[in-house]
Formats: C-alpha cells, structure tokens, sequence
C-alpha cells in the first residue's frame, strides 16, 4: 500500500510543478519574451515525466491484476494461431506484429500499460482544466490502478479519453473514427458512440423523470432484460461474472459528482463540454442502480464516469467565492484519500489481485 500512495504523493507533486512551469512559459510568450524551448513544445511534453513513472511502474508488474495469468496465456494462444480466438481483431494484430520484436508473452503485457498510460496522462494534460487535480483523481479514485486489470478494456477506454476532444470541437467523424478503432481493442467502446451523442445534446428537463422511470422499469423487468442479454452472450450466464453485485463505489461517485454539479449547474449549463460529462454521469449512475444485474456492466460504465477527470476539477475552477471554492477542493481532497485508502484495501482481494505490488525486475 505503501508504493501506491507513494505514487499518488509523487505524481501529484510533480504534476503541480510541471504545471506551474507551463504556465511561466505560456505568460512568457504572452508578454512577448521570446523562448524557442517554450515554443517548441514544452508546454505539451510537460506530461512526460509523470507518465515515466506511471509507465514504468505498470510496465514491470508481475502478476499484478486478476487476469494478468489469463492475459499471458491468451497472448501464448494468439502467437501459435489459436483458431476462432474470441479476443478483438485489433489486440490480435498487435500481439503477432509484437512477436516480430519478441515472442515473450509480457512484452504485450508491456506495450499496453505504456501506451494507455501515455494516452490516459496526456489527455488529462491537454484537457484538464487542472490536470493536478485530474492527475490525484486518476490515481486515488482507482481508473490508473485499475488498467493494470481488463487490459483491453482500459486500452480502449484510453483510447476514447483521448478522443473526446474531438467531440468538445465538433469534429465528430474524427470521434467516431477513433471509437472505431478502440472497439478493436474492445467492442464495449462501441457503446460510446451512441451514448456520447446523447449526451452531447442539451437535456430537456423532463428527460431526467423518464430516465428514472427506466431505472424503475429495468429493476421490475430484471428476469425478461436478462433472458434478452444473455440471448446475445449466452457464455456470460452462470459465469464467474454473472454475480449480480451492485457497485456501490461506481454510484457513491456518480452520486457525489452529480450534487457538485447541481451545486453549480449554470456551470453545467452555461458549457457543453461540462454539459457533456454531467450527462454521462448521470447515465453512468442510471446504469449501476438500474442495470447492476448485467454481468461486467463497469466495462461500459468507465466510459461514462471516467469523464468526471475532466469534470470536477472544471466545476470547482468556475466556483465564484474563494471561500466556497477552497472549502471545497479540501472536501474532495479528502474524500478522495479516504476512498484511495479503502480502495488499497480491497486490492490485496482475490477479485482485483493489484496489491502486493511484484515486479519482475526483482
């Protein structure tokens, strides 16, 4: 536990410094001191000593996740050409273009920490209206942690991250495009296609009883719903992953998300990329109160709540009274340590399997 809250500790710290020195160099420019070094690109590599460390420590794990075991084998299978393999076509080609470089199955292992990693760091850089405050929520509420498990899924989610700039600037081909490519590595990114549309629509307000109605009706209609979906997944039913648990992490965040943002929802309002990640919210929400009973309903989740990166430090830069505003971003700070520690608890779990930390460079 101690090395995770290390990280924590490190990256945020360094983070705030990276930040602070780019925002030297942009007002150096502004006032017309000329620096090739701050025109050059330091402002959008800042990023890259945070996303060494991150990289590094998930590049040499052994072991660390549930499925890293079952993540190794599949790779195995994949290289010897396992016939009618279920994995996406994308991760398919990645591990034998991979085997030209090496046939060792933990170089694959490798490559995708890195490249989520870089994915997931510099779009918080890049997009984050604080990324300090980004970089601390992607590490104390779990999502870094947690790519180190479902490595495909987390691929694509990084993937999609990436990608929601484009919709922010209306380039929504370039979007589809990249989800297109993320479903690849997982089909679940595929449900952001419809699912961001959605949300990037300004909300009438009786949508939200009609939503709750449908959270309703899912509950009452739990047994017919899951004939339905285990109809299309039929290995999914009895399943290790058809347990039926409510996450009650995943709707404690939405909850607490969605009261910031109503909170100050002319914030919300008045911005359509916070308009964007407040709906996706409240969809995530929808989905873990209404549709628990789905077997790993979190993979389609995280494309929804990991938005809150973005959003709450969004929300909290635009609170008006210093007071109001330094009040809060403690109550988040800790909060998001309490949740970090109780998180670090259920890592040494059989079902996450993230703590002890092991490395095979040992």
């Amino acid at each position: 536990m101690i090395i995770y809250f290390s990280m924590l500790i490190l990256t945020t710290t360094m983070t705030y410094f990276l930040n602070r020195k780019r925002k030297t160099a942009t007002i150096r420019i502004r006032v017309g001191q000329y620096n090739l070094l701050s025109i050059g690109g330091i402002d959008r590599g800042g990023f890259l000593p945070v996303f060494g460390i991150l990289a590094f420590f998930s590049a040499v794990r052994e072991g660390i996740g549930v499925d890293y075991e079952s993540y190794m084998n599949h790779i195995l299978m994949i290289q010897q050409g396992a016939p009618h393999h279920y994995m996406e076509i994308g991760f398919k080609k990645t591990v034998k273009l991979l085997e030209l470089i090496t046939a060792e199955p933990r170089f694959v292992i490798i490559v995708a920490g890195v490249v989520t990693t870089w994915l997931f760091v510099r779009a918080i850089w890049e997009q984050s209206s604080n990324p300090v405050l980004s970089i601390f929520l992607f590490l104390s509420w779990g999502y870094y942690f947690f790519t180190f498990n479902t490595v495909r899924n987390f691929w694509a989610l990084a993937i999609v991250m990436y990608a929601i700039r484009f919709i922010k600037e209306g380039k929504k081909i370039q979007f589809v495009l990249f989800v297109l490519v993320a479903a690849t590595f997982h089909k679940s990114a595929l449900s952001c296609l419809p699912i961001y549309f959605i949300s990037d629509f300004q909300w009438k307000k009786f949508y939200y009883p009609i939503l709750g109605g449908g959270i309703l009706a899912a509950l009452f209609l739990k047994d017919f719903l899951r004939s339905a979906v285990f109809y299309f997944y039929p290995r999914y039913e009895g399943s290790v992953y058809d347990i039926g648990r409510v996450s009650y992490l995943n709707i404690v965040k939405a909850l607490l998300v969605i009261a910031l943002c109503v909170l100050y929802y002319k914030r919300v309002e008045q911005s359509r990329e916070n308009r964007l990640y407040f709906h996706l919210n409240v969809l995530a929400l929808a989905l873990y109160v209404g549709m628990y009973w789905i077997p790993e309903i979190s993979r389609i989740g995280f494309y929804l709540n990991t938005t809150s990166l973005f959003l709450v430090p969004n929300i909290l830069n635009n609170v008006e009274n210093d007071q109001n505003k330094k009040s809060l971003k403690i109550a988040v700070y800790l909060f998001s340590i309490i949740l970090f520690y109780l998180l670090c608890r259920r890592f040494y779990g059989s079902t996450l399997q993230l703590l002890p930390y092991r490395t095979w460079i040992f």
